[in-house]
């Protein structure tokens, strides 16, 4: 049996790419072995159909602290920056003794973060330079080059090599491709990010835990947490021109940053805050709402080429979709299969419209969800897990 090894930064419970990748390689008879940055806490391990090893990952934490200290004295050369990289996972390999005893022999290792390099590197000597192959989640000269100049060239270096040391590159959509091959001159083939269909568990749905009825119009917006980038005061101000029935749910974490907004609209008893659902069951509970909101802006590359995780959690449980028609990548999809009504997502008036239109188009709305339940024999994790496995393929 061969055997693959995948590293992330993150817990396993927080990176969902990740963990639908590890169950794929031992549901086709790989040994599929994970190492984790973070340690998980809510997944019982047992269970799992690979084995998972956590190594505490710093890279993050040092490399600012390094950043800081170059703001501070620039006296590192980038040489003494390079040793220190090299020697952190050494140290760490070292210490945890991550040798055969500890793993088994490795025939390919799937990177999920260019910060990582070092220890994918050491584990790919160790068995006899076994291929690499880096999976780029975002498009991380962007995300870095906001701490400036010298941090941005130091994580540039450090993915260049990254890219170099893999024998093949995998990225999230074809955005990304284009932003990677005009960078470092690798074009990478893409595994969409879809919703695994196959585990999904039960949970009373939104509108039964909200105790609103049929009589209630439910939008909800779905994401992991609020950040930069999604318009969520631009859709509060719209709700507030809308009728009273109308009602928006904000499923994710770090909502409450929007209280006051909330309260000086008084919208309190029409906005719904609801923090913590598994990602197994988020389908089941958004599927009683009446629509999704997309509420993504370009608010960089890596937003303008956004395909998240809830925007295909919509589509599989079979909601009308308001989208972006500023994101290429969403709206491709959106056009192409129908699934419901472009928005501005920063102009208040285009989320308000677009709301009550859909308020009272029941008829145009069941066109939408007969289109999405379309759309999901596509859109699934069961069709893009097979592209992924034609790659693996090619090296083990």
């Amino acid at each position: 049996m061969k055997t693959i090894l995948s590293i992330t930064p993150l817990a396993i419970e927080k990176d969902s790419r990740t963990l639908k990748m590890a169950y794929t390689f031992a549901r086709y008879g790989y040994e599929s072995i994970v190492i984790e940055g973070e340690e998980s806490v809510s997944i019982d391990k047992k269970k799992l159909p690979f084995k998972l090893i956590t190594i505490p990952f710093y890279y993050g934490e040092w490399t600012y602290s390094i950043y800081k200290r170059i703001k501070t004295h620039r006296r590192i050369s980038t040489k003494l920056l390079e040793l220190f990289r090299g020697i952190s996972y050494k140290l760490v390999g070292d210490s945890l003794k991550l040798d055969s005893w500890l793993l088994p022999k490795i025939d390919l290792v799937y990177l999920h973060y260019f910060g990582q390099r070092q220890l994918a590197k050491i584990l790919s000597i160790k068995n006899k330079n076994c291929p690499i192959i880096y999976d780029a989640h975002d498009f991380y000269p962007i995300i870095y080059s906001t701490l400036g100049e010298d941090m941005a060239n130091i994580t540039e270096t450090e993915e260049s090599r990254c890219i170099e040391q893999a024998k093949q590159m995998v990225t999230v959509c074809d955005g990304l491709v284009q932003l990677y091959e005009n960078r470092f001159a690798m074009k990478p083939n893409v595994i969409r990010n879809c919703q695994e269909m196959r585990e999904l568990e039960p949970i009373t749905d939104v509108r039964k835990q909200l105790g609103l009825d049929e009589s209630f119009f439910l939008a909800i917006v779905v994401s992991g947490s609020a950040k930069i980038g999604q318009s969520i005061n631009e859709s509060l101000y719209a709700l507030a021109d809308l009728p009273d029935h109308i009602h928006i749910v904000l499923l994710g974490k770090k909502y409450e940053q929007f209280y006051d907004t909330i309260y000086k609209l008084d919208l309190q008893h029409r906005v719904h805050l609801v923090q913590v659902v598994s990602p197994k069951q988020v389908i089941n509970f958004i599927k009683s709402a009446n629509i999704s909101l997309i509420l993504y802006y370009p608010y960089d590359v890596n937003f303008l080429n956004a395909l998240p995780n809830g925007f295909f959690q919509s589509i599989n449980a079979e909601l009308p979709i308001l989208y972006p028609n500023t994101l290429p990548e969403i709206y491709k999809i959106c056009e192409q299969y129908e699934l419901g009504i472009p928005i501005d997502p920063q102009d208040t008036n285009s989320i308000k419209n677009a709301i009550l239109y859909a308020s009272i188009s029941p008829k145009q709305l069941q066109r939408f969800r007969e289109n999405a339940k379309l759309a999901t024999e596509k859109l699934s994790w069961e069709e893009e897990e097979k592209k992924l496995i034609k790659i693996i393929q090619k090296y083990v």
